[in-house]
Protein backbone atom coordinates (compact mmCIF):
# COMPACT_ATOMS: atom_id res chain seq x y z
CA UNK A 1 0.00 0.00 0.00
CA UNK A 2 1.32 3.36 -1.13
CA UNK A 3 1.50 6.01 1.64
CA UNK A 4 0.26 9.50 1.13
CA UNK A 5 3.85 10.55 1.88
CA UNK A 6 5.08 8.70 -1.19
CA UNK A 7 1.91 9.98 -3.08
CA UNK A 8 2.19 13.51 -2.43
CA UNK A 9 5.42 14.28 -4.67
CA UNK A 10 3.51 13.29 -7.76
CA UNK A 11 0.86 15.64 -6.89
CA UNK A 12 1.34 19.01 -9.54
CA UNK A 13 1.99 22.27 -7.44
CA UNK A 14 -1.51 24.10 -8.41
CA UNK A 15 -1.13 27.99 -8.35
CA UNK A 16 -4.50 30.20 -7.28
CA UNK A 17 -6.50 31.48 -10.42
CA UNK A 18 -6.02 35.21 -8.96
CA UNK A 19 -2.44 34.80 -8.45
CA UNK A 20 -1.63 33.78 -12.32
CA UNK A 21 -4.29 36.88 -13.20
CA UNK A 22 -2.55 39.06 -10.96
CA UNK A 23 0.52 38.76 -12.54
CA UNK A 24 1.32 41.24 -15.39
CA UNK A 25 4.56 39.63 -16.47
CA UNK A 26 3.23 36.03 -17.17
CA UNK A 27 0.53 37.09 -18.91
CA UNK A 28 2.00 40.73 -20.98
CA UNK A 29 -1.27 42.56 -20.91
CA UNK A 30 -2.15 46.22 -20.25
CA UNK A 31 -5.10 47.02 -18.40
CA UNK A 32 -8.49 47.41 -20.56
CA UNK A 33 -9.21 50.83 -21.22
CA UNK A 34 -11.98 52.60 -20.03
CA UNK A 35 -15.54 51.89 -22.01
CA UNK A 36 -17.43 54.98 -22.69
CA UNK A 37 -20.83 55.25 -24.72
CA UNK A 38 -22.16 58.36 -25.49
CA UNK A 39 -25.74 58.79 -25.56
CA UNK A 40 -26.88 60.48 -29.04
CA UNK A 41 -29.44 62.14 -27.99
CA UNK A 42 -26.43 64.51 -26.00
CA UNK A 43 -25.24 65.77 -29.09
CA UNK A 44 -28.40 67.72 -29.40
CA UNK A 45 -27.18 71.82 -30.47
CA UNK A 46 -23.48 70.24 -30.46
CA UNK A 47 -21.36 71.07 -34.10
CA UNK A 48 -19.77 68.07 -34.75
CA UNK A 49 -16.01 68.79 -35.05
CA UNK A 50 -14.77 69.70 -38.19
CA UNK A 51 -12.35 66.70 -39.88
CA UNK A 52 -8.66 67.92 -39.60
CA UNK A 53 -6.04 66.66 -42.01
CA UNK A 54 -2.12 67.43 -42.10
CA UNK A 55 -2.31 67.14 -45.82
CA UNK A 56 -5.25 68.45 -46.63
CA UNK A 57 -7.83 65.13 -48.08
CA UNK A 58 -4.62 63.54 -48.32
CA UNK A 59 -3.42 62.51 -44.31
CA UNK A 60 -6.09 62.55 -41.37
CA UNK A 61 -5.19 63.60 -38.27
CA UNK A 62 -5.45 61.29 -35.31
CA UNK A 63 -5.45 58.09 -37.62
CA UNK A 64 -2.53 56.17 -39.47
CA UNK A 65 -1.93 56.53 -43.09
CA UNK A 66 -0.29 53.69 -45.08
CA UNK A 67 1.95 54.35 -47.85
CA UNK A 68 3.10 51.97 -50.35
CA UNK A 69 5.41 51.47 -52.66
CA UNK A 70 8.28 49.18 -53.70
CA UNK A 71 11.71 49.55 -52.85
CA UNK A 72 13.95 52.30 -54.38
CA UNK A 73 10.79 54.43 -55.97
CA UNK A 74 11.10 57.34 -53.79
CA UNK A 75 8.90 56.95 -50.36
CA UNK A 76 11.36 57.77 -47.82
CA UNK A 77 12.43 61.03 -50.13
CA UNK A 78 8.63 62.21 -50.80
CA UNK A 79 7.73 61.67 -46.86
CA UNK A 80 10.81 63.97 -45.78
CA UNK A 81 9.62 66.58 -48.00
CA UNK A 82 5.96 66.35 -46.95
CA UNK A 83 8.01 66.24 -43.24
CA UNK A 84 9.44 69.65 -44.37
CA UNK A 85 6.66 71.68 -45.93
CA UNK A 86 4.42 70.37 -42.51
CA UNK A 87 7.65 72.16 -40.54
CA UNK A 88 7.60 75.22 -42.04
CA UNK A 89 3.85 75.23 -43.47
CA UNK A 90 4.61 74.81 -46.86
CA UNK A 91 2.06 73.50 -49.49
CA UNK A 92 3.17 70.05 -50.57
CA UNK A 93 2.49 69.02 -54.42
CA UNK A 94 0.13 71.82 -54.57
CA UNK A 95 -1.98 70.16 -51.72
CA UNK A 96 -2.40 72.91 -48.35
CA UNK A 97 -0.62 71.21 -45.21
CA UNK A 98 -0.87 71.85 -41.73
CA UNK A 99 1.80 74.01 -39.51
CA UNK A 100 3.50 72.07 -37.04
CA UNK A 101 6.35 69.66 -35.88
CA UNK A 102 7.31 66.56 -38.23
CA UNK A 103 8.96 63.97 -36.47
CA UNK A 104 10.30 60.74 -37.78
CA UNK A 105 11.67 57.23 -36.72
CA UNK A 106 14.00 56.28 -39.78
CA UNK A 107 15.06 52.29 -39.33
CA UNK A 108 16.91 52.45 -42.68
CA UNK A 109 19.06 55.62 -43.30
CA UNK A 110 22.28 57.06 -41.12
CA UNK A 111 21.81 60.12 -39.90
CA UNK A 112 24.51 61.37 -42.40
CA UNK A 113 22.18 59.83 -45.30
CA UNK A 114 19.31 62.00 -43.93
CA UNK A 115 21.71 65.20 -44.08
CA UNK A 116 22.37 64.96 -47.32
CA UNK A 117 18.94 64.56 -48.67
CA UNK A 118 16.81 67.17 -46.42
CA UNK A 119 19.90 69.44 -47.66
CA UNK A 120 18.64 68.46 -51.34
CA UNK A 121 15.41 69.07 -50.50
CA UNK A 122 16.07 72.72 -48.51
CA UNK A 123 17.71 73.79 -52.17
CA UNK A 124 14.76 72.72 -53.58
CA UNK A 125 12.18 74.47 -51.63
CA UNK A 126 14.49 77.24 -50.86
CA UNK A 127 15.19 76.75 -47.22
CA UNK A 128 17.65 76.95 -44.72
CA UNK A 129 18.64 74.65 -41.53
CA UNK A 130 18.13 77.71 -39.32
CA UNK A 131 13.97 77.56 -40.22
CA UNK A 132 13.94 74.23 -39.18
CA UNK A 133 13.37 73.81 -35.69
CA UNK A 134 9.89 72.14 -36.38
CA UNK A 135 12.12 69.51 -38.09
CA UNK A 136 13.11 66.12 -35.46
CA UNK A 137 14.96 63.24 -37.34
CA UNK A 138 15.26 60.07 -35.77
CA UNK A 139 18.02 57.65 -37.40
CA UNK A 140 18.30 54.02 -36.14
CA UNK A 141 19.63 51.31 -38.57
CA UNK A 142 20.35 48.22 -38.14
CA UNK A 143 19.33 48.69 -34.63
CA UNK A 144 16.59 46.57 -33.11
CA UNK A 145 13.36 48.94 -33.92
CA UNK A 146 10.63 46.51 -33.19
CA UNK A 147 7.72 48.82 -31.71
CA UNK A 148 5.12 45.81 -31.18
CA UNK A 149 6.31 41.65 -30.77
CA UNK A 150 3.90 38.44 -30.56
CA UNK A 151 5.25 35.37 -29.82
CA UNK A 152 3.29 32.13 -28.31
CA UNK A 153 3.19 33.74 -24.86
CA UNK A 154 2.35 37.05 -26.06
CA UNK A 155 -0.51 36.46 -28.62
CA UNK A 156 -2.19 40.27 -27.88
CA UNK A 157 0.94 41.63 -29.00
CA UNK A 158 3.33 43.22 -26.53
CA UNK A 159 4.46 47.25 -26.95
CA UNK A 160 8.58 46.86 -26.47
CA UNK A 161 10.55 49.45 -24.75
CA UNK A 162 11.40 51.48 -27.89
CA UNK A 163 7.84 52.46 -28.15
CA UNK A 164 7.95 53.41 -24.88
CA UNK A 165 10.85 55.57 -25.18
CA UNK A 166 9.13 56.76 -28.81
CA UNK A 167 5.55 57.50 -26.95
CA UNK A 168 7.70 59.84 -24.44
CA UNK A 169 10.28 61.82 -27.28
CA UNK A 170 6.53 62.46 -29.24
CA UNK A 171 4.52 63.66 -26.35
CA UNK A 172 7.59 65.99 -25.52
CA UNK A 173 7.62 67.18 -29.50
CA UNK A 174 3.73 67.06 -29.81
CA UNK A 175 4.30 66.72 -33.89
CA UNK A 176 1.79 67.20 -36.09
CA UNK A 177 3.00 64.21 -38.07
CA UNK A 178 4.77 61.33 -36.71
CA UNK A 179 6.64 58.85 -40.08
CA UNK A 180 7.47 54.83 -38.72
CA UNK A 181 9.55 54.03 -41.86
CA UNK A 182 9.24 50.93 -41.89
CA UNK A 183 6.79 48.48 -40.77
CA UNK A 184 9.18 45.72 -41.84
CA UNK A 185 11.07 46.69 -39.03
CA UNK A 186 8.77 47.73 -36.36
CA UNK A 187 6.38 45.00 -37.04
CA UNK A 188 7.24 42.23 -35.10
CA UNK A 189 4.45 39.93 -35.75
CA UNK A 190 3.23 37.78 -38.95
CA UNK A 191 2.31 40.16 -41.68
CA UNK A 192 -0.79 37.65 -43.06
CA UNK A 193 -1.88 37.12 -39.23
CA UNK A 194 -5.25 39.39 -39.08
CA UNK A 195 -5.52 40.07 -35.55
CA UNK A 196 -1.34 40.88 -34.81
CA UNK A 197 -1.69 43.18 -37.84
CA UNK A 198 -4.93 45.11 -36.20
CA UNK A 199 -3.21 45.14 -32.68
CA UNK A 200 -0.08 46.39 -34.29
CA UNK A 201 -1.85 48.95 -36.45
CA UNK A 202 -4.50 50.16 -33.97
CA UNK A 203 -3.13 49.28 -30.62
CA UNK A 204 0.74 50.61 -31.26
CA UNK A 205 -0.02 53.45 -33.98
CA UNK A 206 -3.33 54.83 -34.31
CA UNK A 207 -3.24 55.10 -30.17
CA UNK A 208 -0.35 57.38 -30.49
CA UNK A 209 -2.22 59.64 -33.31
CA UNK A 210 -5.35 59.80 -30.78
CA UNK A 211 -3.74 60.34 -27.43
CA UNK A 212 -1.59 62.86 -28.99
CA UNK A 213 -4.09 64.59 -32.12
CA UNK A 214 -1.69 63.86 -34.61
CA UNK A 215 -0.99 62.30 -37.76
CA UNK A 216 0.68 58.95 -38.48
CA UNK A 217 2.32 57.71 -41.52
CA UNK A 218 3.09 54.32 -41.86
CA UNK A 219 6.33 53.24 -44.84
CA UNK A 220 5.23 49.83 -46.16
CA UNK A 221 6.17 47.69 -49.07
CA UNK A 222 3.79 45.88 -51.37
CA UNK A 223 3.60 42.05 -52.08
CA UNK A 224 4.48 40.64 -55.21
CA UNK A 225 0.87 40.17 -55.67
CA UNK A 226 0.23 43.60 -55.32
CA UNK A 227 2.83 44.82 -57.77
CA UNK A 228 0.97 42.92 -60.16
CA UNK A 229 -1.92 43.56 -59.88
CA UNK A 230 -1.43 46.98 -59.71
CA UNK A 231 -2.91 48.12 -56.05
CA UNK A 232 0.17 48.04 -54.00
CA UNK A 233 -0.83 46.03 -50.79
CA UNK A 234 0.66 43.86 -49.36
CA UNK A 235 0.76 40.91 -46.56
CA UNK A 236 -3.24 40.70 -45.19
CA UNK A 237 -6.19 42.10 -46.28
CA UNK A 238 -5.67 43.05 -42.79
CA UNK A 239 -3.25 45.94 -43.30
CA UNK A 240 -5.51 47.47 -45.76
CA UNK A 241 -8.76 47.67 -44.13
CA UNK A 242 -7.52 48.68 -40.83
CA UNK A 243 -5.66 51.95 -42.32
CA UNK A 244 -7.70 54.81 -42.55
CA UNK A 245 -6.07 55.86 -45.84
CA UNK A 246 -3.59 54.58 -48.20
CA UNK A 247 -1.68 55.34 -50.72
CA UNK A 248 0.17 53.80 -53.90
CA UNK A 249 3.44 55.08 -55.13
CA UNK A 250 4.57 53.51 -58.27
CA UNK A 251 6.61 54.20 -61.79
CA UNK A 252 4.09 55.56 -64.55
CA UNK A 253 5.79 54.66 -67.64
CA UNK A 254 2.36 55.96 -69.72
CA UNK A 255 3.41 59.35 -68.42
CA UNK A 256 6.87 58.99 -67.80
CA UNK A 257 6.83 60.06 -64.46
CA UNK A 258 6.03 58.79 -60.67
CA UNK A 259 2.25 58.52 -59.36
CA UNK A 260 1.25 58.66 -55.93
CA UNK A 261 -2.30 57.77 -55.63
CA UNK A 262 -4.79 57.39 -52.79
CA UNK A 263 -6.28 53.78 -52.91
CA UNK A 264 -8.53 54.33 -50.03
CA UNK A 265 -9.74 56.99 -48.04
CA UNK A 266 -12.63 56.58 -45.48
CA UNK A 267 -12.77 60.43 -44.65
CA UNK A 268 -12.15 61.87 -47.64
CA UNK A 269 -12.02 62.41 -51.37
CA UNK A 270 -11.03 59.05 -53.21
CA UNK A 271 -9.23 58.09 -56.39
CA UNK A 272 -6.62 61.68 -55.98
CA UNK A 273 -3.42 61.35 -57.21
CA UNK A 274 -0.64 63.38 -57.93
CA UNK A 275 2.09 62.98 -60.41
CA UNK A 276 5.78 64.20 -60.03
CA UNK A 277 9.10 63.95 -61.18
CA UNK A 278 13.07 63.80 -59.64
CA UNK A 279 15.06 66.97 -60.88
CA UNK A 280 18.26 65.72 -58.79
CA UNK A 281 17.05 67.56 -55.79
CA UNK A 282 13.85 66.66 -54.86
CA UNK A 283 10.59 65.45 -56.31
CA UNK A 284 8.48 68.55 -58.05
CA UNK A 285 5.03 68.55 -59.00
CA UNK A 286 4.34 67.20 -62.71
CA UNK A 287 1.55 68.03 -65.30
CA UNK A 288 -1.55 69.85 -63.48
CA UNK A 289 -0.08 69.55 -59.64
CA UNK A 290 2.79 71.29 -61.36
CA UNK A 291 0.85 74.19 -62.27
CA UNK A 292 -1.18 73.89 -59.02
CA UNK A 293 2.27 74.20 -57.52
CA UNK A 294 3.60 76.84 -59.53
CA UNK A 295 0.50 78.94 -58.42
CA UNK A 296 0.63 77.97 -54.59
CA UNK A 297 4.22 79.23 -54.66
CA UNK A 298 3.60 82.36 -56.28
CA UNK A 299 0.81 83.36 -53.69
CA UNK A 300 2.96 82.37 -51.44
CA UNK A 301 6.44 84.50 -52.24
CA UNK A 302 3.81 87.59 -52.77
CA UNK A 303 2.14 87.48 -49.62
CA UNK A 304 5.55 87.43 -48.11
CA UNK A 305 6.72 90.59 -49.91
CA UNK A 306 3.25 92.38 -49.27
CA UNK A 307 3.83 91.61 -45.74
CA UNK A 308 7.73 92.98 -45.69
CA UNK A 309 6.41 96.08 -47.22
CA UNK A 310 3.76 96.57 -44.60
CA UNK A 311 6.46 95.76 -41.49
CA UNK A 312 8.44 98.79 -43.28
CA UNK A 313 5.13 100.75 -43.60
CA UNK A 314 4.57 100.14 -40.00
CA UNK A 315 7.63 101.04 -38.79
CA UNK A 316 7.93 104.03 -41.03
CA UNK A 317 4.81 105.41 -38.75
CA UNK A 318 5.56 104.42 -35.55
CA UNK A 319 2.91 101.00 -35.88
CA UNK A 320 3.62 98.77 -32.99
CA UNK A 321 3.60 94.95 -34.15
CA UNK A 322 3.40 93.09 -31.15
CA UNK A 323 4.32 89.41 -31.31
CA UNK A 324 1.98 88.88 -28.17
CA UNK A 325 -2.18 88.14 -28.99
CA UNK A 326 -2.87 91.92 -27.79
CA UNK A 327 -4.62 94.84 -29.32
CA UNK A 328 -1.81 95.63 -31.33
CA UNK A 329 -0.92 91.98 -32.23
CA UNK A 330 0.71 91.94 -35.89
CA UNK A 331 -1.83 89.99 -37.69
CA UNK A 332 -4.77 92.18 -36.37
CA UNK A 333 -2.90 95.24 -37.59
CA UNK A 334 -2.08 94.01 -41.00
CA UNK A 335 -4.87 92.73 -41.63
CA UNK A 336 -6.27 96.39 -41.24
CA UNK A 337 -3.58 97.72 -44.00
CA UNK A 338 -4.83 94.76 -46.32
CA UNK A 339 -8.44 95.78 -45.95
CA UNK A 340 -7.08 99.48 -46.76
CA UNK A 341 -4.93 97.98 -49.86
CA UNK A 342 -8.25 95.41 -50.77
CA UNK A 343 -5.23 92.88 -50.51
CA UNK A 344 -6.73 89.49 -49.77
CA UNK A 345 -4.65 87.29 -47.63
CA UNK A 346 -5.93 85.45 -43.89
CA UNK A 347 -4.88 85.95 -40.64
CA UNK A 348 -3.32 82.84 -40.26
CA UNK A 349 -1.30 83.18 -43.28
CA UNK A 350 0.00 85.97 -41.67
CA UNK A 351 0.73 84.68 -38.48
CA UNK A 352 2.61 81.22 -40.16
CA UNK A 353 4.56 83.71 -42.54
CA UNK A 354 5.98 85.96 -39.56
CA UNK A 355 6.51 82.99 -37.21
CA UNK A 356 9.00 81.53 -40.13
CA UNK A 357 10.82 84.34 -40.75
CA UNK A 358 11.28 84.91 -36.97
CA UNK A 359 12.23 81.15 -36.76
CA UNK A 360 14.82 81.75 -39.29
CA UNK A 361 16.36 84.69 -37.72
CA UNK A 362 14.89 87.53 -40.07
CA UNK A 363 13.10 89.27 -37.67
CA UNK A 364 14.85 92.07 -35.27
CA UNK A 365 12.73 92.75 -32.27
CA UNK A 366 12.50 96.37 -31.01
CA UNK A 367 11.75 98.05 -27.85
CA UNK A 368 9.49 101.47 -27.92
CA UNK A 369 7.64 102.86 -24.98
CA UNK A 370 8.73 102.90 -21.71
CA UNK A 371 8.08 98.98 -20.85
CA UNK A 372 8.87 96.33 -23.12
CA UNK A 373 5.74 94.96 -22.57
CA UNK A 374 4.02 97.90 -24.03
CA UNK A 375 5.94 99.31 -26.75
CA UNK A 376 7.75 95.96 -28.34
CA UNK A 377 7.47 95.86 -32.05
CA UNK A 378 9.72 94.57 -34.48
CA UNK A 379 10.71 94.85 -37.95
CA UNK A 380 12.20 92.74 -41.15
CA UNK A 381 15.85 92.50 -41.01
CA UNK A 382 16.01 89.64 -43.90
CA UNK A 383 18.25 86.75 -44.67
Amino acid sequence: MRTRAAIEPQIPTMRPVNAVLDNKDLLNIEPPAKFEIVQASSLYGHEPKPMEWVMEDWMPRGQTTLIYGDGGVGKTQLIQQLMSCVATGRPFMGVQCAEGPAMGFFCEDDIHQLHRRQASINTLYGMDFRGLDNLYLSSRPAQDNVLMEFDSKNVNGVKTAIWHQLREKVGDIKPAMLTIDTAADTFGGNEIDRQQVRRYIQGCLTSLSLEFEMAVALLCHPSASGLANGTGAGGSTAWNNTGRCRWYIFPNPEKGCITMKIMKNNYGKKDLEIDFKHNGDGFYAYGKAEIDSFVDQLTFDLDKKWIIEQIAYCKDRNINLSMQNRANYYPKQLLKLAKQDKYNISFSTIESIVYNMDKKGQIEHLERGNRHSNGASFIYKGI
